[in-house]
This record gives structure tokens, sequence and C-alpha cells, in this order.
């Protein structure tokens, strides 16, 4: 099965605020908060065919994020036909729940963001929430304005799992498909510990992300007006942001 990165997903549970002034700092565009119809709030940082969402509790009534953990929790890919996807994945003998449809409001506009999933049972994938996502209305996603980011950065190029068992992890992620345009990189938690210059990340979760920019230069200047610890290399950089993930940057 070929695989399409939706998007990746922040749970801020009862910190939203934080994390949209930690990304506004970054020089990306964060959109207004729209609450869905679960009862969660939404915030969204967009890219050409992808994007990245905050998600707050909003009111607290989904269970699936008060039982997740803070931070990167969500690795959502596109769906385009949930019927050859549910025969997909039983191929892959991977259990799904049922298809699950909800909206929220466009900020600013009349209409209304409507959208279908097929989660991933839990346990799976034990790094966060696996699930797979069908815009009905993708203008009022992927809107002009919302992709001008001031420092530049185009889209997400990578995430990081920190793995007990790197074999193992990667042959799990195999099993959903073939990624296309993104990529998955898996490593021990002493290498990624490493990579990052860091002293210690919980084992079995999505630790990091890496975006692409064309100027890591004009990032640079956006980070050190705002951010007074984060490090470079080359045509990298990197620094700690909201609970224990790391942002990359990388040219």
């Amino acid at each position: 099965m070929e695989l399409q990165l939706d998007h990746l997903v922040i749970n801020a549970k009862y910190v939203l605020e934080d994390y949209e002034r930690q990304f506004s700092e970054l020089g990306f565009i964060v959109t207004p908060p729209s609450k869905h119809s679960l009862g969660s709030v939404n915030q969204s940082i967009v890219f050409k065919d992808h994007y990245l969402e905050l998600v707050g509790l909003g009111d607290g009534r989904r269970k699936d994020l008060l039982e997740s953990h803070e931070g990167i929790d969500g690795l959502v890919f596109r769906m385009s036909d949930p019927v050859k996807l549910v025969m997909e994945l039983e191929r892959s003998s991977l259990a799904m729940q049922p298809l699950q449809n909800f909206s929220r409001p466009v900020p600013g506009g009349t209409g209304k963001a409507e959208f279908s999933v097929i989660r991933l049972v839990k346990g799976q994938f034990q790094e966060g929430r696996v699930y797979f996502c069908q815009h009905h209305t993708p203008q009022f996603i992927w809107r002009s304005n919302d992709m001008k980011h001031p420092n530049g950065v185009t889209g997400i190029k990578y995430l990081y799992i920190a793995s007990h068992d790197s074999a193992g992890t990667r042959l799990r992620y195999n099993r959903l498909g073939n990624l296309t345009g993104f990529e998955i990189k898996i490593g021990s938690v002493g290498e990624l510990c490493d990579r990052f210059g860091v002293a210690n990340f919980e084992a079995d979760r999505f630790v990091a992300m890496t975006f692409h920019c064309p100027d890591i230069d004009r990032v640079e200047q956006i980070v050190r007006k705002n951010v007074p610890l984060y490090r470079k290399s080359g045509n990298r950089l990197w620094l700690k942001a909201g609970k224990n993930i790391i942002l990359e940057f990388e040219s």
C-alpha cells in the first residue's frame, strides 16, 4: 500500500496556547483555534500537501487525547477510499476502529472543515496514535495565506522514533505500506540522544521531527530572537520545544 503523510499531531493537552506561542516565535503561521465536534480544540501549521496539528483537550471529552501523552502523539496518513483501505489493513492483520466522521468550523469563514478517519486499535503502535484521514473539504485546510511561513519552511521531512528495538519497530511500520515524500527514522535511545545532544529520550515514542527549509540562516535569524537555547551544525538547527519534543530544521 502506498502511504502519504496527511499530518502529524502534537497533543498539547491543557497548554495549547503555549505551543501556539512557541511555534509562532519560530516563524510559523499558526491558524486560529477551532473546536472539533469531538470536543477538542485544533490549530494547524499548514504546508503544501500536509500539515502539523496542535490539538488541545478543549472540553475534555476526547478519551484518546486524555489517555495519550503530551507531545508528538499522532501519525496520520491520507485516506481517499475507506473501503479499499479497510481491505488493505485487514490483509496486513491490523485491527482498526469503525469509520468516524467529525467536523470543525473554519476560523474567519462560514463553512465547516469535514473529515472521516479510520483509527488503528490502540497498542499496535505504542509510540502514539496512528490513523488515516479523508478530507471532504480540503479547500478549508490548504489556504494560501496559511502556508506563507516567515521562516521559509516548506514541509516536514522526517519523524523520529526512539525505540528499544529498532529492528522490530521498523518491521511493524513496514506493515503499514510504502511511504512517499516523508520518512520515519527509527533509532535507539542512545543513537538519537547522540544526534540531538540530549541526556535521554523515553523509549518507544515519537520524539522529534525535521522540517525542510531552503535557508537555514533565515531560520536562525528568527530563532535567535526568541529562543535562548538552540544548536546549529552545518545545514541543521535544532531545539527543544514543549514537553520532550525536538524540532529540527534542515536545508
